[in-house]
């Protein structure tokens, strides 16, 4: 026995390995061998085909992927819907008859909308401002301590 040369071994296979479908789609490759249609359209490869034929593998392929688009799209809301299944099922493990039922027991409470006057809390008198206002104007004889302890209130050291 030659040590070069390595004998052919059993390729193993994955567990996700697939067949292929018996039903494929025509041969786009224009190799039907219809002698009836003269074969006028050549590609840059030398394939001759009939536009029929082109049309018709086209149409086929087309069909082939809209098929293929809608078991995609049926699996993919089968697993969608899976999924929250199961979601529901461990929400229900936590909290049983929570889900089963419309009343809530701690509801947030809306708030009314406030109107607004001023564009900014800035620009808004405060309480203060206005009883300090109408101060000054009633009574300007006033010392400027006096003043000083409605500003700052009545502070006692």
């Amino acid at each position: 026995m030659n040590p070069f040369i390595r004998l052919p071994v059993a390729t193993t296979l994955p567990y996700t390995y697939k067949t292929l479908p018996t039903a494929l789609p025509p041969s786009s490759t224009g190799d039907d061998h219809k002698a009836d249609k003269p074969k006028f359209v050549i590609s840059s490869t030398g394939l001759a085909a009939h536009p029929e034929d082109i049309i018709a593998s086209c149409k086929a392929v087309e069909d082939h992927i809209k098929k293929q688009q809608e078991n995609a799209e049926h699996t993919l809301q089968k697993w969608v819907a899976e999924i929250k299944e199961r979601e529901l099922v461990v929400k229900r493990r936590l909290a049983p008859g929570y889900l089963d039922r419309q009343e809530r027991l701690l509801q947030p409470e809306k708030r009314a909308p406030t109107p607004t006057v001023h564009e900014s809390i800035l620009d808004a008198p405060s309480e203060n401002e206005d009883a300090t206002q109408g101060a000054a104007v009633l009574h300007p004889q006033e010392s400027a301590g006096a003043e000083l302890d409605r500003a700052f209130g009545n502070l006692k050291t």
